[in-house]
């Protein structure tokens, strides 16, 4: 028997009995919408919490009529549709008169209090306090479990911004950004100096918390992984209820896409791709360049039965969502499926790209805006064009022209370089105030200067920022001893360098004395960092294989002696460069150690 959890004198009436409010004539249900929303979490509520409250019914020409409780009944009927209810089982009903129905209907509707969100989600999160799972409370109140953690996480907000959403200071969107922050600690804090500053709203709110519509953001953040940047140290907040991603640590990102991204180049050049390269290194327009056809390839029998097996489950898949909508389940399944598909059918393609093709072409990397790694395969560069139509290689000779002949690197290149320089610069300098100092001194006096005092130099040195307000910093740095407010400086100035090719051409006349600032910083300092700016491997696998017989010529004097694919040449140029310490032209300073070549060479026999 259905469990009434009330006191109330009532009567059994057999559910089958029953009829629904509206199909009286006239109707006697006050409630006209939304008569049958979350019907199925209703009766997953009564499945675990029994029939709270008995339903109000009236006899009108024999029939019984629920007044008040439609919504019960429907769940009800639900549950013995699906077996889960007796189909003889009966209701605990209460009797009005027919002159009371219409009225305690509209009175049933109209005098309900619902409970403040905020009172529903702390009563939730109280579950969870008490140990029931995620999993738990979904099945008890018939909710997903995306639905839980969103309950959950605004039950577990700082009771200082439930209290200012209940007064209204703010509402459901505004409190949903807060649980974007790290902790219930920095919840308070943004909320109190918001809250001081009178600007609790949601543009204030996303600022503090570093909440960015950021598409580069999302895009890195879906070729990397989140494990993976988290397991490099990076914190990410989980946005329940958006898809906004939230870090706080954009170089770190950027430096795994970078890696990742470098290794996937690097790889296809060891496969026996002639050259492979970023787009964004390649200039020009690429789709004018040539392409080669892979040789026609054929799925393996059981290649065939597996892309068969995922086809067949993806139908079965689109038949469900049809009859009973989508879910998320759904949704992830078809996502994985659909890159095994097209993991197979690239592997397919992959075995028409012969090692003659892979010798006279190479390949452009790029990410799509969802973050999916794209590679156009058999491109032939325009200035090889003429080479290959004649039969000429890459394999190095007696009568090549030494490496340094004709050496240029294209625009991309050269400033890849200066961000090298720029990033290595701003590392040493941050390390000595004083001359951090001079700096910031000489800068605020002259124009064209090599530093942007308002601390925002190239895009990629970073700065963690406490505050953007300025009474706020001002009260900070006072605080500091000299000490201090020195190395606050140093950060900042460091964080204002921009020594790049691009700032350069921005200026009009150009930036000047790019050199004159790493020329003063102390030599250890900078070679410690130019060698952890400076990545060998990604050098190498993006600039044309003379850039790896240069390194091999001035490290060891060996160019002749090794064999001419670039994917070798590459691994002993990784190989003499960190041994060395060697650095392309464009990254020498005064800083700079030349490697012995008798050295190496003795070293390396």
């Amino acid at each position: 028997m259905i469990d009434s959890r009330l006191n109330a004198p009532f009567t059994l009436v057999p559910i089958a009995s029953l009829a629904f409010g509206h199909e009286a004539a006239p109707p006697l249900n006050a409630r006209r919408h939304d008569r049958d929303a979350e019907i199925a979490a209703l009766a997953e509520s009564i499945v675990h919490h029994g029939l709270i409250q008995p339903l109000t019914v009236t006899v009108i020409d024999g029939r019984t009529y629920v007044v008040d409780g439609n919504r019960r009944l429907a769940a009800l009927r639900r549950l013995q549709g699906e077996q889960r209810l007796y189909q003889d089982e009966a209701a605990p009903c209460v009797l009005q008169s027919q002159q009371l129905a219409g009225e305690i209907s509209l009175a049933a509707n109209v005098m309900r209090l619902p409970l403040h969100p905020a009172d529903q989600y702390e009563a939730f999160r109280a579950l969870a306090d008490d140990g029931q799972s995620e999993a738990d409370i979904a099945a008890r109140f018939g909710l997903d479990t995306r639905a839980v953690r969103r309950t959950l996480a605004l039950g577990r907000l700082h009771p200082v911004v439930l209290d200012g959403w209940r007064a209204g200071r703010i509402d459901a969107a505004e409190a949903q950004l807060f649980t974007l922050a790290r902790d219930q600690g920095h919840q308070a804090e943004v909320y109190g100096r918001l809250a001081g500053k009178d600007t609790l709203d949601r543009y204030y709110i996303r600022r503090e918390l570093g909440v960015l519509d950021d598409w580069e953001v999302n895009q890195q953040m879906a070729f990397v992984g989140a494990e993976a940047y988290r397991a490099a140290g990076g914190y990410i907040a989980e946005d329940l209820f958006g898809d906004r991603i939230v870090i706080h640590d954009r170089p770190l990102l950027a430096r795994l896409a970078e890696e990742k991204l470098g290794a996937i180049i690097v790889s296809l050049v060891e496969d026996g791709w002639s050259w492979a390269h970023h787009k964004r290194d390649v200039p020009g327009a690429i789709y004018r360049w040539k392409q080669m056809d892979a040789a026609p390839a054929a799925p393996t029998r059981a290649e065939k039965t597996r892309l068969k097996t995922l086809r067949q489950r993806l139908s079965e898949i689109d038949a469900a969502k049809a009859d009973s909508g989508p879910t998320e389940d759904m949704e992830a399944e078809i996502a994985e499926i659909e890159a095994a598909i097209a993991g197979i059918e690239a592997g397919i393609e992959a075995r028409g790209w012969t090692p003659e093709i892979k010798a006279r072409s190479g390949c452009i990397v790029d990410l799509d805006h969802q973050g999916k790694i794209c590679v156009r395969y058999g491109l032939v560069k325009p200035e090889e064009s003429a080479a290959n139509a004649d039969g000429a290689d890459d394999v190095a000779g007696e009568d090549d022209a030494p490496a340094t002949t004709g050496r240029r690197l294209s625009r991309t290149q050269s400033q890849r370089a200066s961000e090298i320089r720029t990033t290595a610069a701003a590392q040493a300098l941050a390390d000595d105030p004083h001359l951090a100092l001079a700096v910031a001194v000489a800068a605020l006096q002259s124009y064209r200067a090599p530093a942007r005092l308002y601390a925002q130099g190239w895009h990629g040195i970073r700065i963690e920022r406490e505050s953007t307000d300025f009474a706020t910093c001002l009260a900070t740095a006072i605080a500091l001893d000299l000490d201090g407010r020195l190395a606050a400086l140093a950060r900042l100035v460091a964080a204002s360098l921009d020594l790049t090719d691009a700032a350069r051409d921005n200026a009009g006349k150009g930036v000047a004395h790019q050199d004159l600032v790493i020329d003063l910083l102390d030599g250890d300092a900078y070679r410690a960092a130019m060698a952890g700016a400076f990545d060998p491997v990604q050098w190498f696998g993006q600039n044309p294989a003379s850039e790896s017989r240069l390194c091999m010529e001035e490290v060891a004097g060996r160019v002749h002696t090794i064999d001419g694919k670039k994917a070798t040449l590459v691994s002993v140029a990784v190989v003499d460069a960190a041994k060395s310490g060697w650095l392309p032209p464009e990254l020498r300073s005064r800083h700079y150690r030349a490697p012995d070549a008798e050295e190496q060479l003795e070293a390396a026999e």
